[in-house]
C-alpha cells in the first residue's frame, strides 16, 4: 500500500474513532450543581462532547463560582430567551482556559462579574458564539475578552447593556483574533475607548454585517476603539456617544470602513479625521464639518436627512435599523467591496438585490418583478376563460 492509502486509512480511522467517542450528555434542570446540572455535564464531558438541554432545563441557571471550560466542547442551548445563565452579579460566567474550546448557541449569558477581563467569557483557546444574547455583564474590560493568541467568532448575536468599568470594551475587548457577523451591539457604556468593542495593539477585528447603536464612553471611541487592526464592512453606527470619535476612535491607521451608515453621533463620527480607509459610507448628523468631508473616505455619501429608521424587529434574529428612502443608503453601496462570499444581510436576507446593494447592515430594495409579455398574458387570460367555463358548467 502506498504512503498516501496508509495515512488516508489512518486518518479515516482517526475521524471513525472521534466520531464514536463523542457523546451528547443533557441537561435536566436549572440547578447550579448536582446530578443534571450545567456544571456537572461539562465536568463529565470528554473533548468533542455535546451538552444539550431538556425541555425542563429553561428558566435561569444561577452561578455561584465560574464554569471553566478546560476541553473543546459544544454547548447547545434552547434559546436565548429560554435559557439564562447568570453571573449572579458576583462573578464571571465562563472561562474557557488554553487547551480548552467552546462553541456556544441558543442562551442568554447575563449578570457576569469581575474586575478584571471577561465577564460573560473570558477566552483563551477558541470560542464560538451564535444566537445568543450578552447582556448585564460589568468587568474591568468587556463583557467578553479574547485573550492574546485566542480566537472568537459571533454571529447573530446582541450584546445590550455591559459595561466596562476600566479602558474600554463594554461588549468586547480583542487581544487575538475576533470576527463579528450579523450582530447587535446597543447601549453599552465604558469610560473611554470603545463602549461596545477595544481592540488592543496585537488585535485583529473584522466586523461584518453589524448595527452599533446607543453605545455610550464617556471619553473617546463611542462604538468602537482600535489600537490594533480593525475592519467594518457593511454595518450601521447610530447615535453613539463620545467627546470624540462617536463611531470609531483609533490610535493608528490600521482601520478599514466600507459600505457602513454613520448616523447622529454626538461628535466627529472618526477620531481622527484622516485616520482611516474606506469608501461608500454614508455620514449623517455628526459633525457637519466632517461629515462634509467624508473624514478622508472616498465616494462617501453626505446625506441630507436620516438614513436610518429605529431599531426594531424587522425579521431575523437580532433587532435591526432599516435603511430610509431617500437617506442616502439605498442603493449607494459598493458591490465591489462586499466581502468574498457575502451573500446575505444582517437579517439573513439577500444582500444584493437587482445590482443595488444599500449601505449599512440591512438591504431593503424591493426585488423588482418582471413584466409579462403579450403573448404570455394572453396565455393566462385564456386559461382563466376556460377555467370560468368549467365552473360554469359544473353547477
Amino acid at each position: 500500500m502506498s504512503l498516501r492509502g496508509t495515512f488516508g486509512s489512518l486518518a479515516l480511522f482517526v475521524v471513525a474513532a472521534s466520531s464514536v467517542s463523542a457523546a451528547t450528555i443533557t441537561v435536566t434542570n436549572i440547578n447550579d450543581s448536582g446530578a443534571g446540572s450545567l456544571r456537572a455535564a461539562l465536568a463529565a464531558a470528554a473533548a468533542g462532547d455535546t451538552i444539550a438541554f431538556s425541555a425542563a432545563a429553561t428558566g435561569t441557571i444561577p452561578l455561584a463560582s465560574t464554569l471553566t471550560v478546560a476541553l473543546p466542547v459544544t454547548i447547545q442551548g434552547p434559546g436565548a430567551a429560554a435559557l439564562t445563565i447568570s453571573g449572579q452579579g458576583t462573578i464571571r460566567v465562563f472561562d474557557v482556559v488554553a487547551g480548552g474550546g467552546l462553541t456556544l448557541s441558543g442562551v442568554t449569558i447575563a449578570n457576569g462579574s469581575t474586575t478584571g477581563t471577561g465577564a460573560a467569557i473570558q477566552n483563551a483557546a477558541t470560542v464560538a458564539v451564535a444566537r445568543s444574547v450578552i447582556t448585564g455583564n460589568t468587568a474591568g474590560n468587556g463583557g467578553i475578552a479574547n485573550l492574546a493568541g485566542a480566537t472568537i467568532t459571533v454571529d447573530e448575536t446582541t450584546f445590550d447593556t455591559n459595561t466596562a468599568t476600566s479602558v474600554g470594551g463594554g461588549a468586547l475587548i480583542n487581544f487575538g483574533t475576533a470576527t463579528l457577523t450579523n450582530s447587535t451591539l446597543s447601549n453599552n457604556a465604558a469610560p473611554i475607548n470603545g463602549a461596545a468593542i477595544n481592540t488592543q495593539p496585537a488585535g485583529v477585528t473584522t466586523v461584518i454585517n453589524c448595527t452599533f447603536v446607543g453605545n455610550v464612553s464617556a471619553s473617546l471611541g463611542g462604538a468602537v476603539s482600535n489600537l490594533g487592526t480593525t475592519t467594518i464592512l457593511d454595518s450601521t453606527f447610530s447615535a453613539n456617544q463620545a467627546t470624540s470619535g462617536s463611531g470609531i476612535a483609533t490610535g493608528n491607521s490600521n482601520v478599514t470602513l466600507n459600505n457602513d451608515i454613520f448616523a447622529d453621533g454626538s461628535s466627529d463620527a472618526i477620531n481622527p479625521v484622516g485616520s482611516v480607509t474606506g469608501s461608500n459610507d454614508v455620514f449623517f448628523n455628526n459633525n457637519s464639518a466632517s461629515d462634509a468631508t467624508g473624514y478622508s473616505t472616498t465616494n462617501f455619501i453626505a446625506a441630507t436627512s436620516e438614513p436610518v429608521g429605529a431599531l426594531a424587529q424587522n425579521g431575523g434574529p437580532t433587532q435591526t435599523m432599516l435603511p430610509l428612502p431617500g437617506g442616502g443608503a439605498v442603493c449607494n453601496g459598493s458591490i465591489a467591496l462586499l466581502p468574498a462570499g457575502l451573500t446575505r444581510d444582517q437579517r439573513g436576507f439577500p444582500r444584493v438585490v437587482d445590482a443595488c446593494l444599500d449601505v449599512g447592515a440591512v438591504q431593503t430594495s424591493p426585488v423588482t418583478v418582471p413584466g409579462l409579455s403579450p403573448w404570455l398574458l394572453g396565455v393566462l387570460g385564456g386559461l382563466l376563460v376556460l377555467l370560468g367555463m368549467r365552473r360554469t358548467r359544473s353547477a
